[in-house]
């Protein structure tokens, strides 16, 4: 199979277990604290859905699609799991839906998609 423009079709497998255990994660009652700090959630949050990002954006997404373009679909895809996620979760007794994490799941997302496209563009 020629695979010229696009990433790796056996990236997306990654994609949907990932999604997998993100989802998994939100049906539970609650959680060990992630870091024991102030803001640690949001930074576990960041990291989780940067991990999704990060997974997106090397699985068959067209390359030609530029590199702004392939940073926007990760972002808004991963942006638009972080709202789901957090949906989900507020019917999961014990937890609740957060503007905030939703945020965090945003900036992680971006910021990973910025720095994975980046990776991409580099000549190894």
């Amino acid at each position: 199979m020629n695979s010229r423009g696009y990433g790796h079709l056996m990236a997306w497998p990654v994609v949907l277990v990932w999604m997998g255990v993100l989802y998994f994660l939100s049906s539970q009652p609650s959680l060990p604290q992630a870091l024991a700090f102030d803001f640690g959630d949001k930074i576990a949050h960041a990291v989780a859905f940067g991990i999704l990002a990060c997974f997106l954006s090397f699985a068959r997404l067209p390359y030609t699609l530029g590199s702004i373009r392939r940073v926007l679909l990760v972002s808004v895809f991963v942006f638009a799991y972080g709202v789901s996620d957090e949906f989900h979760q507020s019917f999961v007794p014990g937890r609740d839906a957060s503007t905030s994490d939703v945020i965090a799941d945003g900036i992680g997302g971006f910021v990973a998609a910025l720095l994975t496209v980046w990776l991409q563009r580099r000549p190894w």
